[in-house]
């Protein structure tokens, strides 16, 4: 073989290495992100009450722990194919919270700041194409909210923890581009809403 294809294939080896580096980095710092705990692991591990609603709307599953521990293991092996794996994460979350302001609103930073973190270390760029909804979206939306409702009659955020998400998100706007200032800022504006609610239902 000569030097040359030696050198070539060193390049590529080189460019290899830097690639899954790359993405281990994007997955480690998304997945370290207090404010995205939600999306670390399945919904059937994270809340196995919700198994059932999510699958009826989300039918490609992913989260921000398995695809983390896909680049760790070197399952992916394109660039394409992480942000493919990785716009998942988000709209799937972006498609079952649709109305719930709070988590709406978190999963959309989660979208902003995906995008944001993947072109600054990939170098890449990175286009959100749009989830398509299943023809019974309205009903299978519909009964979500309801069970989405008793949930939070049930088990209703405490003061304490939204005060806490409020200090995560100004933390996180802090230095952030525009663009996920005003994803902080729509998710802050949720969350004091959330809470002038608990203070009026705590006095009434």
């Amino acid at each position: 073989m000569s030097a040359e294809n030696n050198e070539e294939k060193n390049v590529s080896e080189e460019m290899r290495k830097e690639r899954f580096a790359s993405m281990e980095r994007v997955m480690t710092q998304l997945y370290c992100r207090h404010v995205f705990h939600d999306f670390r692991k399945p919904v059937e591990v994270m809340y196995p009450h919700l198994t059932e609603t999510y699958h009826s709307l989300v039918k490609r599953p992913m989260d921000l722990g398995t695809l983390l521990l896909k680049t760790l293991k070197k399952e992916i092996l394109t660039i394409e194919e992480f942000r493919t794996n990785l716009q998942l994460v988000h709209n799937n979350a972006l498609l079952f919270n649709e109305g719930a302001p709070l988590m709406e609103a978190i999963s959309n930073h989660l979208r902003l700041f995906s995008q944001g973190l993947f072109e600054e270390v990939m170098r890449f760029p990175y286009y959100t194409p749009k989830t398509a909804k299943p023809a019974n979206f309205q009903s299978v939306r519909l009964e979500k909210r309801r069970k989405r409702f008793t949930l939070i009659r049930d088990q209703a955020l405490i003061n304490s923890e939204l005060e806490s998400l409020l200090d995560m998100f100004e933390e996180e706007s802090s230095s952030a581009p525009s663009a996920i200032q005003q994803a902080c800022q729509e998710a802050r504006a949720a969350i004091e809403e959330r809470l002038a609610w608990n203070k009026a239902a705590d006095t009434s």
